[in-house]
């Protein structure tokens, strides 16, 4: 685990050494045990290592026989043993433990497309081939780890962090206005583009070749959610499958713990993964108030499994003093409040773990979601929310209409995204992205499945994991989603309706097995996830902070109207308009804004 870098220049004008010493430096927080670069005429790469398998021999970048094969990576190959000893008997020999020198030997037996065919893991990788000239890049199947990507005149840069680019190349703060808009309605950033012009994403299971000698770039899709013809029928794999996805992710040579909240997903990993790690600590989030705390069904599944379990409480102290942290920390904005409670979860658990594992995943591949059953059982509702044959999609975020997200959570209206905008003609919000999610979804037959591919295609990797990968990283920890193995997430994908909802039973397979091993408490409850009182909460917020013309004023966000900012923040804290996610959103917005800016 660690942030990675590399920039091209075949113009002169940027030297190599300084502006990658630059990204390095500006990423610190997501590798604190060190650092290593190579610097060559024409590109240069290197990591920053938070350093989890294989302590003494695990630096990057690392190398072939030749030196003409480099790589960096950012992430973790959990089948990295498998496939080394695979290449051992191929003749490949090894001069480390690393999971890293295993993509350089893959890379030479397989090349790339054979290479990302055969790993499992979480990563974003770079495999410089100077044999070929070419520069591969790769990022994992669901999105765990983040790349960013910056195409110049004759320049090009990444980076894990967005920050770390934008200020090693000196890059123009520009908002750009689609993923503005998107947000304003989803409350994050989904798809290829992000909240900067110039800067792009490298999606889920894209790769992309580089050339080093005509600089040209071109994108491949690796990895495509596969697309069931059929129903699983052997509903009896799915034991073995989590049992295979938990022990993998408990690799390492590092403390391993586990975020318990006391429901399905995070009972079930705990209760798997004390069964091969006995020493094995849990950590959970508490709130001061009764209506919104778990804690309780925390500890109870913790004593059950008879494990180390520590549990922090979130208070409205601490809403008010980490809201400003957090924006620091996330590259883009994300209106997403249970960032807040993680953060403080991470703190914890990074004075006693380095690696944690999380239940993100199960609730959009096995159906977890209430919302969901609108898409398995109200058809005409979803043709007035979404069209096309009730396909839950992206939508124009400029519709004369309130809508619902694919995560199920409230939209702004046209007339209020408008105002915020201070435009009166619409933002023209169709990319080749949201064009090639639609057209993905049109494939799929069954309405709870698009509802669910819609999740796992924007909502998870854009919102979900940026969160668990923001978060963690900025307490140097590692987060792991066993949910998210490709052969576990496969299945699921391909589960019957049936088995994923049944009247008001969700993750109906889960449940079923769940019935075996776990107490009922943590097996019949509703999934509920974090609720704070949000509304009381930003009006104290604003309030210390000199109320909703004051706050706006300080943040001085140019890409809003201000005058639209502060009365839509008064109508909400005046009680008029009940949108609290909407309102932390904006709120979160002008903070980023703010911390970015300075």
């Amino acid at each position: 685990m660690c942030g990675i870098a590399g920039f091209v220049d075949l113009s002169g004008r940027f030297p190599l050494e300084e502006t990658l010493g630059s990204a390095l430096d500006a990423m610190r927080f997501r590798g604190p045990d060190g650092t290593g670069t190579y610097v060559g005429d024409k590109y240069a790469i290197g990591m920053r290592r938070l350093s989890i398998i294989d302590h003494f021999n695990g630096g990057q970048p690392q190398s072939n026989e030749t030196g003409q094969i480099r790589v960096v990576q950012n992430g973790e190959i959990y089948n990295y043993r498998s496939l080394r000893e695979q290449l051992i008997s191929k003749g490949h020999s090894f001069k480390s433990v690393s999971d890293t020198e295993v993509l350089i030997h893959g890379y030479e037996e397989w090349g790339i497309e054979g290479l990302l065919s055969r790993i499992d893991g979480m990563f974003a990788f770079a495999v410089v081939d100077e044999n070929i000239g070419i520069l591969h890049l790769a990022r994992d199947r669901f999105g765990e780890k983040p790349l960013y990507l910056h195409l110049g005149p004759q320049f090009f840069g990444f980076a894990s962090n967005m920050k770390a680019l934008m200020k090693s190349l000196q890059l123009s703060k520009e908002i750009d206005p689609l993923s503005l808009n998107r947000y304003l309605a989803l409350h994050y950033i989904p798809g290829q583009k992000t909240i900067f012009q110039g800067v792009e994403r490298l999606l889920p299971g894209e790769r992309i070749e580089f050339s080093l000698i005509d600089y040209t770039c071109k994108r491949f899709k690796y990895y495509e959610l596969i697309k069931p013809e059929d129903d699983i029928s052997n509903a009896e794999e799915l034991e073995s499958l989590l049992k295979k996805a938990v022990e993998s992710r408990l690799v390492g040579d590092v403390p391993v713990g586990v975020f318990l909240s006391g429901g399905l997903d995070s009972s079930f990993i705990t209760s798997l993964a004390a069964k091969h790690m006995p020493d094995i600590k849990t950590f959970s989030i508490g709130f001061d108030s009764v209506r919104h705390d778990e804690s309780q069904y925390a500890m109870s599944m913790a004593k059950v499994c008879g494990v180390d379990h520590h549990m922090v409480e979130f208070s409205e102290k601490d809403f008010a003093s980490f809201l400003p942290e957090v924006a620091s920390i996330l590259d883009e904005p994300l209106g997403d409040q249970a960032a807040l409670p993680t953060y403080k979860l991470c703190k914890e658990a990074s004075r006693h773990v380095k690696v944690v594992l999380s239940g993100e995943g199960a609730d959009e591949f096995f159906g977890g979601y209430s919302y969901y059953g609108m898409f398995a059982t109200q058809e005409s509702l979803l043709k007035k929310l979404f069209g096309r044959r009730s396909t839950p999609r992206i939508p124009s975020f400029l519709d004369e209409s309130y809508g619902i997200t694919p995560s199920g959570f409230p939209l702004v209206t046209n007339k209020e995204v408008r105002k915020l905008l201070g435009k009166e003609s619409c933002i023209e919000t169709n990319d080749q992205w949201e064009a090639d999610l639609i057209s993905y979804l049109d494939t799929i037959n069954d309405p709870l499945r698009r509802a669910c591919a819609t999740d796992v295609l924007s909502w998870l990797p854009d919102n979900l994991l940026v969160k668990l990968d923001r978060m963690t990283m900025s307490m140097s920890l590692e987060g792991r989603c066993p949910f998210l193995e490709r052969k576990l997430a496969e299945y699921a994908f391909r589960l019957p309706s049936s088995k994923k909802l049944n009247g008001n039973e969700s993750k109906v397979a889960l449940r079923f097995l769940a019935r075996k091993s776990l107490p009922k408490s943590a097996w019949k409850r509703k999934k509920q996830g974090f609720v704070l009182p949000m509304a009381l909460w930003l009006k104290n917020y604003l309030e210390a902070n000199g109320g909703p013309k004051n706050f706006v004023k300080d943040r001085n966000c140019t890409f809003l109207d201000s005058d639209a900012v502060v009365m839509l923040l008064g109508r909400w804290t005046n009680g008029t308009i009940g949108a609290e996610r909407a309102l932390y959103a904006l709120v979160m917005l002008l903070e980023w804004n703010y911390s970015f800016s300075n």
